[in-house]
């Protein structure tokens, strides 16, 4: 990587409030690409890796095709405890979990950094790996810390541009723990020999050049509309995620059949 790459790569990681290093970064073609690559490093076919009950799309794909089996975490009363990490490690026989803690995919919940310091401390304690999945944090104006930064020896923190920077970017920037880089490195270079230069090199000039800012503003905006008009027209229905959350849930009142709620969300 070239010297504006690496500073790129740190800047872009600084928005998470992660500190990094030329020895801890790594770029790879998008998350999913990101994902599949260090289940590779890290995991064989046959280990378990826990994950949320309603586990993203993306990772089951990926699991599947590595043969790696993924169990859903017991939570208590909807949320992670200790005990409920325990009993993945001892119980399951998990060799690691993965997490999108800020809008998870699909449900769209946030972790609280109570929560995050948790799988930390557990993790590092325990000597676990742990996936972290930033791919929505920036559409949070103020970001919760992420998991990795209470875990430097555990985490391996991916973070996308697709979302929040420009859909055909496709592009992820992976700060992970020096005992992990080699293997994530040699993953990678068996799967696509290089990530793309000229997505690098964009991505590097957007950073540098602080035109970034004005991109995020833009599209926290967007969604903050999109979202004001979600609230507006869905205000007498349960529904889950916040202002920020690019992924909102209703729950449809039982006398109104999908077929009704289709015509009313078209009108």
């Amino acid at each position: 990587m070239m010297i504006s790459q690496i500073q790129a790569a740190q800047k872009w990681l600084s928005y998470f409030s992660l500190s990094s290093s030329k020895e801890h970064i790594l770029y790879s073609t998008g998350s999913q690409n990101a994902i599949f690559a260090t289940l590779s490093a890290l995991f064989q076919a046959g280990d378990r890796i826990a994950t949320m009950p309603t586990a993203y799309p993306g990772l089951k794909v990926a699991a599947k095709i590595l043969g790696i089996h993924l169990v859903p975490l017991h939570l208590e009363n909807g949320t992670i405890t200790e005990d409920v990490l325990q009993y993945a490690l001892k119980s399951q026989n998990v060799k690691g979990f993965y997490f999108i803690p800020d809008f998870h995919n699909p449900t769209s919940e946030l972790l609280s950094v109570e929560t995050r310091k948790l799988i930390a401390t557990f993790c590092e304690k325990e000597k676990v790996p742990f996936i972290e999945d930033a791919i929505y944090t920036l559409f949070l104006t103020k970001p919760l810390p992420p998991i990795a930064s209470f875990a430097p020896n555990q985490g391996i923190f991916i973070s996308s541009t697709s979302k929040i920077l420009a859909p055909g970017l496709r592009l992820a920037v992976i700060h992970s723990p020096q005992t992990a880089y080699p293997l994530i490195r040699e993953s990678f270079y068996g799967m696509q020999i290089a990530p793309p230069v000229l997505m690098m090199q964009l991505f590097t000039r957007i950073i540098l050049s602080e035109r970034f800012d004005e991109i995020r503003r833009l599209r926290i905006q967007d969604l903050e509309q999109r979202n004001q008009l979600f609230d507006e027209m869905l205000k007498d229905c349960e529904n889950t995620g916040n202002f920020h959350s690019p992924i909102r849930w209703i729950q449809i009142p039982k006398h109104i059949t999908p077929a009704q709620f289709k015509v009313f969300v078209k009108c």
